[in-house]
């Protein structure tokens, strides 16, 4: 799903196959919400709106994409792992990853060279929550993990495993 404030950019990604939409029934309906606008993509007044379970996951360059002091001010915060924080907000479940700061950055920018593990790795992740039902947290492992960890470095450092 795809919603955009550039009509261009709706219509580009309608026209790639993605689902578009007015922005509230899009919210709605997201398992996982990638804010990579630059500013504030999900406002307090948005929380409400949002599926009970879904995961906010910031891809900006700063702590901006979530009303993350909104969430820190409902004093519900459980934190579920390092990078897992759960909201309840009005008898829903809120998962912040990273605590609203971006994921694709640690400190300065990840090289890009990394970042095929860092989308790999994402989407298996993302693959194992999508087969849980939303309110369960269990460690597991990521199948084909190791595939694409030896991939890796078959294609950027000449190794074979």
């Amino acid at each position: 799903m795809v919603f955009d404030v550039d009509p261009y950019r709706m219509i580009k990604a309608k026209l790639k196959g993605f689902l578009t939409g007015p922005r509230e029934e899009l919210l709605s309906k997201a398992d996982v919400i990638f804010g990579a606008t630059g500013k504030r993509s999900v406002k307090y007044e948005d929380f409400e709106t949002l599926r009970s379970g879904v995961y906010l996951v910031s891809a900006s360059s700063q702590q901006i994409e979530f009303d993350v002091p909104a969430l820190l001010a409902t004093k519900t915060r459980q934190n579920i792992s390092d990078s897992l924080t759960l909201f309840t907000i009005g008898g829903k479940y809120i998962i912040l990853v990273n605590n609203g700061y971006p994921v694709n950055f640690k400190d300065a920018s990840v090289p890009m060279d990394l970042m095929d593990l860092v989308f790999a790795t994402s989407l298996l992740a993302l693959k194992a929550v999508s087969s849980r039902p939303p309110g369960f947290f269990v460690e597991t492992t990521l199948d084909g993990e190791d595939t694409i960890l030896k991939y890796w470095l078959k294609i950027h450092q000449g190794i074979m495993l």
